[in-house]
């Protein structure tokens, strides 16, 4: 890797830091939405072992998301914050690979 390439690519790595502090600043917040409390819904079917097609209207995704979002239940921060994370993680990631 030549050193002029390395150093182009500094400014993209600060964009991109700044981009998730002020995302995780976002994500403490204490905002609830439609999304979010479907999320809350699905975590507490799965925490109890029940069906979420069945419990619950709400739900039309996948079963390895309500699988995380079990996980992501048991985590000592609040439910919210977790999945606003992880989701902005995911993104990172997305955006960097593609």
């Amino acid at each position: 890797m030549t050193m002029v390439f390395r150093y182009a690519q500094r400014p993209i790595v600060y964009a991109a830091m700044v981009g998730l502090i002020l995302r995780m600043l976002l994500a403490a917040q204490p905002m609830f939405n439609f999304d979010i409390e479907s999320y809350t819904i699905v975590a507490g079917i799965m925490r109890h072992g029940g069906n979420v097609y069945v419990e619950t209207d709400r739900y039309n995704y996948s079963p390895i998301w309500f699988n995380v979002l079990n996980i992501l239940s048991y985590l000592p921060i609040a439910f919210p914050f977790a999945v606003r994370g992880f989701l902005s993680i995911v993104d990172m990631f997305n955006g960097y690979y593609a």
